[in-house]
């Protein structure tokens, strides 16, 4: 088997069938298997996918055993010579795994490479590429200098700000977002360490590739789709600590006393006061539920596939007649004007004849903030950057 690929699902369905979906296109003709290890979901959340994905593999620990654990969990049962490990909230395209495991393929001293990843909204993400922490770096975080001189390799030198987001390059660091990885290497390291739950198993990941003698390796030249904290969102201070956890568990690793017990101290007192300006802002500004008969709703295709969304969106949603169709080429060329139109607007991009990759690569290129989502044709669901949308009538 050439390829695997790993996901950890945690009650995001509609993000996981559209991410199965797009790896259905992208590993089209490839020796793959795919494997998802359903951590604690609920029953009826994953039923329909497993009747509609059947050659997908399907493991259910029971119950939530973290990211790190299920993802060895899933690489430990899977028999490809590279593994992918793919967060449920992306959308990938064949293009993305085609460079990236030609990168691998043709560098034995690369174990581990990952991709540019942007959210929905085509921002790029700058956990892609980073440099392993270090106290410097972690000063500037905690005081605002990255963030006052996002390109500097000094101020920022966790994000590799001077590293322009196109380019490929060596790193230290990748995300576990998308992460493909040589077999031989994780049996080396041993896979992840499970003493990280939730975030940080990456950032451990690499910088014991790096000891074990491996190079990670960034290319910046392929787009993945990654909504990012989808599994995460709306579970509050609980997924919150798991962050600031991950951060204690890394200091207690690889810093000697008393250092680490001083970083250990600063990342609580950053933890609270972050926890206490979020609750601050939250209550100040409370966040809008997204109300779908407020929009307008723009679906572009390539062909006729946007017909088959239009009925259960009016169903669903109660949209009444704001629904348009347009294609791609005209919605391209209109797409600067559609802000200034009286009625919000929300655009659906239809992949069927229009390919991800084409939707992928251009909203990298044009990154804005206007309300979208991703629908591939016949799945029950839109996805977007901020939430998901079913298209089961209640």
């Amino acid at each position: 088997m050439l390829l695997s690929v790993i996901i950890v699902h945690y009650r995001v369905p509609l993000y996981l069938a559209q991410c199965l979906y797009s790896l259905e296109v992208a590993l089209a003709g490839k020796e793959a298997e795919i494997i998802v290890v359903d951590n604690d979901s609920q029953p009826n959340d994953t039923i329909s996918l497993i009747n509609r994905f059947t050659q997908v593999r399907w493991i259910a620990p029971g119950e939530n055993i973290g990211f790190a654990a299920a993802c060895n969990l899933g690489w430990r049962q899977s028999s490809g010579q590279y593994i992918l490990f793919l967060n449920p909230d992306t959308l990938i395209t064949a293009q993305s795994i085609d460079s990236c495991l030609g990168q691998l393929i043709k560098n034995n001293k690369v174990g581990a490479v990952g991709c540019r990843l942007v959210n929905g909204f085509g921002y790029f993400l700058p956990e892609s590429k980073r440099s392993l922490p270090s106290l410097f770096s972690a000063g500037c975080k905690l005081t605002g200098l990255s963030t006052l001189f996002p390109r500097s390799a000094i101020f920022n030198q966790y994000a590799m700000g001077n590293v322009d987001s196109k380019d490929s390059c060596a790193v230290e660091v990748l995300t576990g977002a998308y992460l493909l990885v040589l077999r031989k290497a994780l049996d080396e390291v041993e896979g992840f360490d499970e003493a990280f739950f939730l975030y940080g198993e990456d950032v451990d990941f690499c910088r014991r590739m790096g000891v074990a003698g491996y190079s990670c390796w960034y290319e910046g030249g392929t787009t993945v789709i990654h909504f990012k904290g989808a599994s995460s969102r709306e579970r509050g201070r609980h997924y919150f600590n798991h962050f600031y956890r991950a951060m204690m568990v890394y200091c207690n690793k690889y810093y000697p006393f008393p250092v680490k017990n001083i970083l250990q101290a600063a990342i609580f007192i950053r933890q609270q006061l972050h926890w206490a300006w979020s609750a601050l802002r939250h209550a100040m500004f409370p966040q809008k539920s997204f109300l779908p008969d407020s929009f307008r709703f723009t679906l572009v295709s390539n062909g006729g596939e946007s017909k088959q969304l239009i009925q259960p969106l009016l169903e669903s949603y109660h949209l009444q007649l704001r629904v348009e169709e347009v294609s791609w080429a005209t919605w391209i060329s209109n797409s600067k004007d559609t802000k200034h139109q009286p009625q919000p607007s929300v655009v659906v991009f239809c992949i069927d004849q229009l390919s991800l990759d084409e939707v992928v690569n251009w909203r990298a290129q044009n990154p804005d903030d206007q309300p979208c989502y991703y629908w591939y044709v016949k799945s029950d669901g839109l996805v977007g950057p901020e939430n998901a949308l079913s298209l089961q009538a209640e």
